[in-house]
C-alpha cells in the first residue's frame, strides 16, 4: 500500500479532519492534502510527525506498506541511561539547561570531549587527523557553545559500529548518524559502488543520495530511504536508524520524553538543535578512544548532577 492511500484508508476509519492531523504534527493543511492526493512525494520527517499525531508506530506503519523488516523496528528507548557508551535525551535536556545556566561550563565540556583524544595512541598514528583535533580544538576554545556548533564535524571515518551501539542503547541518533551507517552498510555489502550506480540499482537521485551520506536528511523521501533499505540488504536496519534520526530532528522524541500531548509544540528552537547536535558529534568523535569516552561521558554527566541535581523525568 502506498502511504498516500494508507493515510486517507486511516484518517476516513477514524473520522479524522485533516486539521486535526495538521494539528498534532505540525504540517499545513496544505501538504497533508497535497500527500493524501499523490500530488507531492512524503518526506520521511513528515511521517514521522505524521505518525506521531496518529499514534502510529514504526512498526504498524512498515507493516501496512507492506516493507518487511525486522525487529530492530521495536527498540525500547531509556527514559534515564548510566550507558558510558551513549546519550540519551534525558543527557541531551539537560545539557541544554546547563548551557542556557552555565554555558562556560557547557563549552569547557565540549571542548574537554575532543582535547582528551589528543592523548590517544589512535590519533598519533594518524598525523592528518591529529592535526585536525588541535585546529578543532583551538577553536572550540575560543568560541561559545553556540559557535561550536558550526566548527565540530562530523568525524568522516566514524564506523557504522558506533551508530548501531548508540541505536542498540537507546541513544540519541541524529542525521549524519544515518550517512555514516549507509557509508559503512555499503563497505560491509561489498556495495562500494559509485553513486550514479547506486542511483541507478535503486531509483533515488544521486543528489538525494549524496545529501544523503552527510547527514542532510531533511528532504529524504520515504520511498528512497525504503528503497536504500533494500538495497543495502539491512533488514529494516537502515530504515530504523533513520527513522529514530527523524523523531529526534523533528521534535517527536521530546513530545514522547516529556509525556506531553501530541498537539504540543516541542520543536527545538535552532539554538537548541545546534547545541544538541554538538554534544553528540563530539561523542561520536570518541570511537577513537572508547576508554577515554567512558570517562569524558562519566564526567559530563557528574557535571550535570552537580549543577542542576540529579536527574529525574518530567
Amino acid at each position: 500500500m502506498k502511504f498516500q492511500d494508507w493515510l486517507r484508508e486511516i484518517r476516513s476509519e477514524r473520522g479524522l479532519e485533516l486539521s486535526q492531523i495538521s494539528n498534532g504534527s505540525g504540517l499545513t493543511i496544505s501538504l497533508l492534502s497535497r500527500i493524501e492526493n499523490g500530488l507531492t512525494r512524503v518526506t520521511l520527517s513528515s511521517t514521522v510527525c505524521i505518525c506521531h499525531a496518529l499514534g502510529v508506530s514504526l512498526l504498524d506503519l512498515v507493516k501496512s506498506l507492506e516493507f518487511q523488516g525486522s525487529l530492530s523496528m521495536c527498540r525500547k528507548v531509556p527514559e534515564v541511561s548510566s550507558s558510558p557508551d551513549t546519550f540519551v535525551l534525558a543527557d541531551v535536556e539537560r545539557f541544554l539547561t546547563l548551557y542556557a545556566t552555565h554555558p562556560a561550563v557547557a563549552r569547557d565540556l565540549l571542548t574537554e570531549g575532543l582535547e582528551g583524544l589528543l592523548g590517544s595512541e589512535a590519533i598519533h598514528q594518524e598525523g592528518g587527523r591529529e592535526k585536525q583535533l588541535r585546529d578543532l580544538v583551538n577553536l572550540s576554545m575560543q568560541s561559545d557553545v553556540h559557535l561550536q556548533s558550526s566548527l565540530i564535524p562530523y568525524p568522516p571515518d566514524a564506523p557504522a559500529t558506533e551508530v548501531l551501539i548508540a541505536f542498540g542503547e537507546g541513544g540519541i541518533l541524529i542525521p549524519a548518524d544515518i550517512g555514516a551507517y549507509a557509508r559503512g552498510a555499503r563497505t560491509m555489502r561489498g556495495l562500494n559502488l559509485p553513486l550514479r550506480e547506486v542511483s541507478a540499482r535503486t531509483g533515488i537521485s544521486r543528489s538525494a543520495l549524496s545529501r544523503l551520506e552527510i547527514g542532510v536528511t531533511g528532504r529524504i523521501l520515504l520511498d528512497d530511504m525504503i528503497a536504500l533499505d533494500r538495497f543495502l540488504d539491512t533488514d529494516g536496519e537502515l530504515f530504523s536508524i533513520a527513522w529514530a534520526a527523524g523523531e529526534f530532528q523533528t521534535g517527536v522524541s521530546r513530545k514522547k520524553y516529556r509525556g506531553m500531548d501530541s498537539v504540543c509544540s516541542l520543536r527545538w528552537t535552532p539554538e537548541e538543535y545546534q547545541v544538541a547536535n554538538t554534544l553528540i558529534r563530539t561523542l561520536r568523535w570518541q570511537y577513537l578512544d572508547q576508554e577515554f569516552r567512558f570517562d569524558w561521558v562519566g564526567r559530563v554527566r557528574a557535571e550535570l548532577d552537580h549543577r542542576l541535581g540529579p536527574s529525574r523525568l518530567f
